[in-house]
């Protein structure tokens, strides 16, 4: 039995005890990291036959993953505590940021269960040399040494000083300046905050950091801990971008405050965002040191990996991405034909104009093998039933193959609106939506709900129908607007004219249908900052 608690301040000196016997270079086994994003990853940590264990969950699909465990005795008891735990939650095991060395010495011991592993790009972590980076020197960056050189002449007045726990204030606005210069998200207000956690706890985190100012006026900052004995880590840094080179200057600078002591400075992983790689990669890392992410193969989410990676192509930093912080049992809706998954779809909330719940369809996939014999309608069927099951107003679809013409013939979905369909979370993940080509198809799940808003938009309107859905019938039957209200009668037809989803979308179109905005699930009690 392993019992976790959340990581606190005073767990600090026990959690690094553990660290330095360790020799994974990477940014998750700092303390102070794991304290700086304990809120976002509901972090916790457990002692259990000499080692340490610590585990996590993605905000928004709240999948439990597991960091390598930490000790130097056998490490066959501890794979053991690790499969009953996730067995005790009915999940697979999952695991991210193992080294190479963890992966091998796993597959020494042939009763634990076969794991799908991937190094994955995105969260590779970069190992610069802090000599390189406090000289600039060579030719490799000399782009650079003249970042420096442009900014001292052009801010001749500039000074830096060490960060301390009571430049919160000035932290923050400099925070507050650079955000406003990117698209906002959810993540930045959870970054602000944790950023306000760790400047109160600033001298018993032992962080060290560096501001630099221009006439007196802060410009930007860093701060990091220690990661090992050879390796400083850096965990934040933010500039005033108005500044020509002030990333450059404040990096040269922090560098050469480090290179006495460390030889190596980790300025952590690039997330895949396409500047942030160019410009990380432009200071020419030593290391990029591998972040392996693993789970049973023997499970649903890598029978679903597989399937995507069939179906769409896509890279295997992508499809972790939304099987680890989106797709949850709650958003699969999967058919299996004996224990192979050949097809799938994707259940997913977003709120709009119209209705705090509008549904989603996303990543509709068959097996090649197994297409051509109706899977694809099953599927389909399956998650519209879902979607209304779960009090969705409509359901969105893009239709992607353009020759699949079902979804009008067979599942009465409709285009709708005069713009392209966009679907992003808080954190600006794409589910999809290309804003030249992708038009939006949409359904009706619930006409009477549907009816009622748009009386509410015109409340003059006076008209009776018989409508009829070809998937649900308790929703057919006799619909009525009249100055009371929308009213409906569950009744035979007795007329020719017959009104459809479809029908319904033309004849009545609601204002601002596409303004979608993602559904967060429920927080799971994660510790507060």
């Amino acid at each position: 039995m392993l019992n976790f608690k959340r990581i606190e301040l005073s767990d600090k000196k026990l959690i690094e005890s553990y660290f330095s016997k360790s020799n994974v270079q990477l940014c998750d086994y700092s303390f102070s990291n794991l304290f700086l994003w304990s809120s976002l990853y509901g972090i916790e940590w457990a002692e259990a036959k000499g080692f340490l264990i610590i585990r996590y969950y993605y905000e928004n699909s709240y999948n439990r993953f597991y960091l390598q465990p930490i000790g130097k005795s056998s490490i066959k008891n501890i794979l053991d505590l690790l499969l009953n735990e996730s067995k005790k939650e009915k999940a697979p095991l999952r695991f991210a940021a193992l080294s190479e060395s963890f992966l091998k010495e796993i597959k020494k011991h042939p009763q634990f269960p076969a794991l799908f592993s991937l190094n994955n790009r995105d969260y590779s972590n970069y190992v610069y040399s802090a000599t390189a980076l406090s000289t600039l020197s060579g030719k490799a960056l000399h782009s650079k040494k003249n970042h420096i050189n442009k900014f001292q002449r052009l801010y001749s007045d500039f000074s830096s000083r060490p960060l301390d726990a009571n430049d919160a204030h000035l932290a923050l606005a400099l925070f507050d300046n650079w955000e406003k210069h990117k698209e906002h998200s959810i993540e930045f207000d959870i970054e602000r905050k944790s950023l306000k956690h760790i400047f109160s706890n600033y001298q018993a985190l032992k962080l060290k950091g560096l501001l630099l100012l221009v006439d007196n006026e802060p410009i930007a900052f860093t701060l990091g801990s220690e990661l090992n004995k050879d390796t400083f880590c850096i965990h934040i840094e933010k500039a005033n971008i108005a500044y020509h080179g002030s990333f450059a200057m404040i990096n040269y600078l922090m560098a050469n405050t480090l290179v006495k002591k460390y030889k190596f400075i980790n300025r952590e992983e690039d997330l895949g965002i396409e500047n942030l790689r160019k410009a990380k990669l432009s200071y020419k890392p030593e290391l990029l040191a591998p972040h392996y992410q693993a789970i049973e193969l023997n499970s649903v989410e890598a029978a679903v990996w597989d399937l995507w990676k069939t179906c769409f192509g896509d890279s295997d930093e992508f499809i972790f991405s939304y099987l680890s912080f989106y797709s949850t049992s709650k958003t699969r809706v999967l058919i299996f034909e004996k224990k192979d998954l050949v097809a799938m779809f994707h259940l997913h909330f977003f709120k709009s104009s119209w209705s705090n719940k509008v549904a989603y369809l996303y990543g509709l996939g068959t097996a090649p093998i197994h297409r051509g014999k109706g899977f694809a309608s099953q599927v389909i069927q399956k998650s519209l039933e879902k979607a209304k099951q779960q009090g969705a107003l409509v359901a969105w679809v893009i239709q992607a193959n353009k020759d699949f013409n079902r979804w009008q013939t067979q599942f009465d979905f409709s285009p709708f609106g005069d713009k392209t369909l966009s679907f992003q979370s808080p954190n600006q993940f794409d589910f999809g939506g290309d804003t030249v080509n992708d038009w939006g198809l949409c359904r009706i799940l619930n006409p009477k709900e549907y009816l009622e808003i748009y009386y509410r938009q015109h409340p003059l309107t006076q008209v009776c129908f018989y409508y009829q859905d070809p998937l649900f019938e308790e929703l057919n039957g006799y619909y009525k607007i009249d100055p009371s209200g929308v009213h409906f009668k569950a009744q035979a037809c007795l007329k020719k004219h017959i009104l459809k989803s479809q029908d319904l979308l033309r004849l009545f179109p609601l204002k601002n249908g596409t303004d979608l905005e993602f559904i967060l699930p429920k927080s799971k009690n994660k510790s507060k900052v």
